[in-house]
Parts: C-alpha cells; structure tokens; sequence
C-alpha cells in the first residue's frame, strides 16, 4: 500500500516516536510510507535520519485552504491509499483532501489516532471526518464513547508497539552507568519522559527525600527535555538532592540508560498508554507508576509493578523502599513485565493489526464505491 502518516507536531514524545517507529516498520514490510511533517521539526529530522521519506507540510489550523491543497497534492502526486492522521489540526484538511482526490481516483482510507490523554474539543472530527478512529488505550475508548458519542463500530483499540529485540537485555552494549559517572552498586531509579508538569517529575522528587533517608547512595536519572526543566533543577538544588539527580536532556539511546536503573517509575497525573513505561517492561525492568489512563491495562499491579495513586508522593516513595528491598520480587516482576510486552504489545503484532485495518478499510470503500 501507499500510506501517508500526518504528523505535524513542533515538539517531540512519545507520540511522534511512535509515528517515526510505525513507518519504519511499516516500511519494512514493502509498503510505500511518507510521513508529511512541517519543515525543520524534530520530527522531519529524524524522519531524514531514518531514510523515511517525507514531504513538507505546512498549517496553522485545519481549514487553511493551502494546507488542503498541500495534502492534496500529495495524495495526488503519490497515489497514495491510505492517509493515517495523528494530530487534531489535518483532520479537516485529510478528509477535504481525500474526498476531492476521488475526482481523479478510488478516494484513500481515513484514519485518525487520538493520542492524548486529555479531553477532546475535536469530536465531531471522528464523528464525521475519520473513516476509523485508533485509540491507544480501553480507558479512551470508554470516555470517547460515552462522553463524545463516538460510535463504537468506528473505533479501534491498537496500542503502541515494542521493538522487543532492541528493547531487550542481550541488545544493551554499553555501560550507561559508567558513562553517568554513576557505582555500579547504587540504586538507581529512573524515568523516561517529556519534562511535562502532567508526567509528574516534581512527584518523583518529593518521593526522593524519603527515599534518601533509607538508602543514601540511591541516584535518580530523569531522562527527557521540555518546558518544566529549569524548574525541577531549581526544585533539586533548593532541596539539596543535586548530587542524587542526573538530568540526562533527550536521549535516542534509551535502551541502555534502561538498562542502568534498577527500578522504572511514571507517576503520571495524566496518560493515555505510555510507551516508555512499556519500554522498560520489556527491558525487564520492575514499574512503578500511577493508576491513571490506560497504564492499568498494560501493568498488573504486584505482578509485573506497583501502581499508585496519581499525585502521591508517599506511596511512590513506600513503592521504591519496598522494591529496594525485595531484589528477588523486583527481579521477578521485571520478567513477568517483559513476558507480557511480548505476548501483547510486541511491535510486529501491533504493525500487522495496523495493516489488517488498513486493508479492511481499503476493501470496504471500494466496495461502497462499486
């Protein structure tokens, strides 16, 4: 198939990654991807790095005249099949674009993924606009169905996927702790998040006073970049823990500063299916992390992790102490998280539910078009 991924972000998470991963892997399966993305974005960037091809994409809001006629032509210029959108300003422009490509050819199939864990103000996009509706989490589902009046035979549940075999303990040759100047003896835990008030990082540093108190050697590594980085330094410095916390910005190499922690947390105040949570799973890491969004789905509690509630800094702190000290249950949990991320959210069975739906929805509108 021809497929075009819409991804027109100026930041970069977890769910530009996942666009970059997806058309990587879609492409390694013979199918003809593009990701169009605005120019000189991280996204464009890396999109060049990974030979994914892409196209310039320019729009300030949805119904911009030059950013219909911008897909259009690209639509037009590839023949493309398929138009799988990820963020709310293109759905109005793909579904002018595509409805006004069937001028010249079978119109593409239309989906839309609904990343965020927030609430939606674009529901009549997936009412009317998407031919299908991808959601990453069973939470979203039920909010968007109940609360939006989102039809439930348009929505589909498809997560994100894992590269197992990069994500995995044999994959790991370098030796981050050495590298961070960190003992290879002392506790380390660990996030990998965009530095975002609602991913909970100032909850993580609360957390680390009590933590300190029991075992002073631990190091915390905060892996990620954004808007909330100056204030968790001065939050650091101003409770005299800057020698325990190692600010690592963005990191590509997330295996193995994986691999250097000893426990994985997320105390999010919001999330939809966070895939570095499931990263570290795979990684075998032990998780601890809030009850919120869909990461319930994806982590047992007292089997692959610990869940808390969102916002307490407490209980994340009696969740760190207690796995601190039980290594051999921490060890346990950690091989139970990776069972599951291979049983459930492997790459390779997310890519082939993502294509399966792609070719339904390809034979359903040709057939409607006969």
């Amino acid at each position: 198939m021809v497929i075009l991924q819409v991804e027109t972000s100026r930041g970069f998470g977890g769910q530009e990654e996942w666009v970059l991963r997806l058309s990587a892997a879609l492409m390694r399966r013979g199918h003809e991807v593009q990701i169009a993305c605005r120019p000189g974005t991280t996204v464009a960037h890396k999109a060049d790095a990974l030979s994914i091809p892409r196209q310039d994409l320019e729009i300030r809001n949805s119904l911009v005249p030059a950013a219909v006629l911008g897909l259009l032509r690209i639509v037009r210029q590839e023949k493309v099949e398929v138009i799988h959108t990820h963020d709310a300003k293109t759905t109005w422009a793909a579904y002018f674009a595509s409805h006004l490509s069937s001028l010249y050819f079978n119109r593409p199939v239309l989906i839309r993924t609904h990343h965020p864990a927030y609430n939606n103000r674009y529901a009549l996009s997936y009412r009317y606009l998407s031919d299908r509706v991808v959601l990453l989490s069973q939470h979203l589902r039920d909010y968007l169905v109940a609360e939006k009046g989102i039809a439930s035979s348009k929505v589909h549940i498809i997560p994100p996927g894992v590269d197992t075999d990069l994500f995995s303990t044999g994959s790991v040759k370098s030796n981050a702790r050495q590298e961070l100047g960190i003992s290879q003896k002392a506790p380390v835990i660990g996030m990998v998040a965009c530095l975002r008030g609602e991913k909970g990082h100032r909850i993580l540093i609360e957390a680390a006073r009590v933590v300190l108190c029991f075992y002073p050697e631990a190091r915390f590594l905060l892996v990620g970049s954004g808007q909330t980085e100056e204030a968790l330094h001065k939050l650091v410095s101003r409770w005299t823990m800057k020698g325990h916390f190692i600010f690592t910005g963005y990191r590509p190499d997330v295996p193995p500063l994986l691999a250097a922690m000893d426990i994985f947390v997320l105390p999010s105040l919001r999330e939809t299916m966070p895939i570095s949570l499931m990263e570290a799973m795979a990684m075998e890491k032990p998780v601890i992390a809030s009850r919120v969004g869909g990461i319930p789905e994806v982590l047992t509690n007292k089997e692959t992790g610990l869940l808390v509630p969102p916002g307490d800094s407490a209980a994340l702190a009696d969740g760190i102490l207690y796995l601190l000290s039980h290594p051999s249950l921490a060890q346990e949990w950690g091989k139970n998280g990776r069972r599951v991320i291979e049983e459930r959210y492997s790459l390779q069975s997310v890519v082939d539910r993502t294509i399966a739906l792609y070719q339904n929805l390809k034979e359903e509108i040709c057939c409607h078009a006969a």
